[in-house]
């Protein structure tokens, strides 16, 4: 009754819930999906809305859900600033890529997080000061802005997911190196495993 699942098994039954009890048989995997906005002024970031209209190097999703036979648990998240010299160039140059307090926005950590799967918020507004070191109990007082989150989130294939984001005001960069404000989620998941199941 007190056990500690593991993520995996907390994927497996939430799969099952959902009528999906192939993904037992899928295999294994570490997930991490991320997507970047520009830093243009807006307080709002909805992060993975839309992402099927950005490329690479912004992205690496196609659309804001997993595909069939895929399944993720949501154990970690982390934000990224990314400049960029020519964001409209087929290939973008990435100048570089670092926390918000290596970019001089360390007022952005008292930002507020929400995460919604399917239109329905299953991460309350988590503040960006428990993602910051100084704050982070998985920190060990070392530079380190990864979040762990402490309930075993999932994301299930087909359903949509957007990371909420709403920052105070903060000095646009103008002119070029355009910035970029990206979030990344981590975890354990799974992916189609056709050999054994087709």
């Amino acid at each position: 009754m007190f056990a500690d699942p593991t993520a995996r098994a907390v994927l497996i039954a939430k799969a099952n819930k959902f009528g999906n009890k192939g993904l037992q048989r899928m295999q294994g995997s570490s997930i991490v999906k991320y997507h970047f906005l520009p830093m243009d002024g807006r307080t709002t970031f909805r992060f993975f809305e839309n992402v099927n209209t950005t490329r690479f190097p912004f992205t690496n999703l196609t659309e804001n859900k997993l595909q069939v036979g895929e399944g993720m648990v949501l154990e970690r998240g982390y934000f990224a600033i990314m400049s960029v010299t020519d964001p409209d160039a087929a290939l973008p140059t990435v100048a570089d890529v670092n926390t918000l307090r290596a970019f001089g926005f360390g007022g952005l950590y008292i930002s507020n997080l929400n995460f919604n799967i399917a239109n329905n918020q299953v991460l309350k507004p988590i503040p960006l000061t428990s993602f910051e070191s100084n704050f982070n109990r998985h920190a060990n007082f070392q530079n380190n802005d990864v979040f762990r989150f402490d309930t075993d989130t999932t994301l299930q294939p087909l359903i949509e997911f957007v990371g909420e984001l709403r920052t105070p005001t903060y000095a646009v960069a103008d002119p070029p190196p355009t910035l970029f404000l990206g979030l990344f989620i981590e975890g354990r998941g799974a992916i189609l495993n056709p050999r054994t199941n087709f």
